[in-house]
C-alpha cells in the first residue's frame, strides 16, 4: 500500500518537516528543480539496492514526493496516505489544474483530454480498488516520478489506468505550483 505512516499518537506540527534551508528563499521554478533533483537521487539509491539483491518496499511514493519537496523549500507535513495530500500543497500555494472524474474518458496516456503534463505538475490520486491510499507522483519533465520511475502516465502506482473499465478508473487531480 502507498502509505507514508505516521502513528495515531503523533503531533503533526512544523517540526516533523525538514526543509534544506539553502532552499526555502529561492523562487519556486527552483524549489520544484532541487525537489525533482533530490527524488530522483532517491530512486536511484533505491534502484542500486535492488540490484545488489536487497528488497525494499517500493510503496513510498507519497513520503518520496513529499521528502523531496521538503528538500527543495517547499513545506508539506506528511498525512498517513498519499490521496490526502491534495490540501497540503493547496496550502503551500499549489493550484487544481486538472482533473479526471469517475467515468470521463482518458486521452492515450491515460490523463483528462486537453491537458499536457509540464514539470513540476503533481498528480494525487484517489483511493480504488486495489489501493486504499492512493499515489502520488510528480512530472519530471520526462516522466511521472515517486518513488520509482513511472514509464507513462497510464501506469501509475500499481494501477494501469487505461487497462480499467472507464468506471472503475480512480478519479484524480494534479496540482501546479508553477501555473
Amino acid at each position: 500500500m502507498d502509505k507514508d505512516i505516521i502513528p495515531n499518537t503523533a503531533v503533526r506540527d512544523d517540526s516533523q518537516v525538514r526543509l534544506n534551508p539553502q532552499n526555502i528563499d529561492k523562487p519556486i521554478a527552483n524549489k520544484i528543480d532541487c525537489a525533482i533533483e533530490d527524488i530522483h537521487r532517491r530512486i536511484t539509491a533505491n534502484n542500486k539496492t535492488i540490484m545488489g539483491g536487497k528488497k525494499i518496499d517500493r510503496a513510498y511514493c507519497a513520503k518520496s514526493v513529499r521528502q523531496g519537496l521538503n528538500e527543495g523549500g517547499i513545506a508539506v507535513q506528511p498525512t498517513q496516505h498519499a490521496k490526502d495530500y491534495g490540501q497540503m500543497l493547496t496550502n503551500q500555494g499549489a493550484k487544481a489544474i486538472a482533473f479526471h472524474k469517475k467515468g470521463n474518458s482518458l486521452n492515450n496516456n491515460g490523463l483528462p483530454n486537453k491537458y499536457t503534463p509540464k514539470k513540476g505538475d503533481i498528480v494525487i490520486i484517489d483511493a480504488h480498488k486495489s489501493n486504499e491510499s492512493g499515489h502520488m507522483a510528480i512530472f519530471d519533465g520526462e516522466h511521472w516520478i515517486s518513488d520509482r520511475a513511472h514509464g507513462t502516465s497510464r501506469h501509475w502506482g500499481s494501477v494501469n489506468v487505461l487497462s480499467l473499465e472507464q468506471k472503475d478508473r480512480p478519479q484524480f487531480t494534479i496540482y501546479s505550483f508553477l501555473n
